[in-house]
């Protein structure tokens, strides 16, 4: 799948949220990260 210059939404940013961010990122993807909880958390 393409996901070049595409919109992604990240729904948690643990771990896998983490990696995947990397990832989409190298690839070129537009994404953003939904969570619950804040930065400050």
């Amino acid at each position: 799948m393409e996901l070049k210059n595409k919109k992604v939404a990240i729904l948690g940013f643990g771990m896998e949220g983490r990696d995947l961010l990397s990832y989409l990122t190298i690839i070129g993807a537009n994404a953003t990260v939904l969570d619950k909880k804040t930065e400050d958390d």
